[in-house]
């Protein structure tokens, strides 16, 4: 496994930046980021659809702030990255548009959420990022390591894939295609476990 490397090629307000306007974090990535460490196996970009991982909350709320996307080496397109619910109705909680052609490969790329998404306690919910035939590459059920700091807050159930006639998940913990993030907001003046 390697860190994952976190950017954010966009400004508060949403609006893409240049380049060399591109704001890193450090290799060990924000505190507040659930993916800490990326292991990318097999390739593919010949399947359209929606692709990421089933997420959980454990015993109490998190707020979700912005959501990224793994930038392939070789990646130019723009992808939605979207949070679901996953009941029989499959409601979208929101959704970001992350543009890859801007940012270093091998980095989360991110972008606000216009509203902060509340994620309720002891309940699961879909991170996918919509992939297109022929277009960018994205990782198939890559190893993900989620950062200690949030594992007594949310767990990577495996991977989930949406397209025609419905959903897949696959109950294969810390892996998930995309790869795709998030980041939450860490709770106030709370001191966060090690994980389990």
């Amino acid at each position: 496994m390697i860190p994952a490397r976190h950017v954010w090629p966009t400004d508060d307000a949403g609006q893409g930046l240049p380049e060399d306007a591109v704001e890193e974090r450090g290799d060990d990535g924000p505190p507040n980021a659930l993916v800490w460490e990326v292991e990318l196996d097999a390739l593919s970009n010949r399947f359209a659809a929606s692709q990421g991982m089933r997420i959980s909350t454990r015993e109490k709320a998190v707020t979700v702030k912005a959501l990224g996307c793994y930038k392939i080496e070789g990646s130019a397109q723009k992808h939605t990255v979207g949070l679901y619910t996953t009941d029989s109705e499959y409601r979208k909680l929101g959704e970001v548009t992350v543009d890859l052609s801007k940012g270093p490969s091998g980095r989360f790329v991110y972008v606000d959420l216009p509203l902060p998404i509340v994620l309720a306690p002891r309940t699961s919910y879909f991170l996918m990022r919509q992939e297109y035939d022929f277009g960018d590459d994205w990782g198939v059920a890559a190893s993900l390591n989620p950062s200690p700091r949030l594992r007594s807050l949310l767990s990577i159930d495996g991977p989930a894939t949406m397209s025609y006639p419905g959903w897949r998940f696959d109950a294969n913990p810390n892996t998930g295609s995309g790869p795709v993030n998030l980041m939450i907001q860490l709770p106030a003046q709370e001191s966060l476990g090690k994980g389990d």
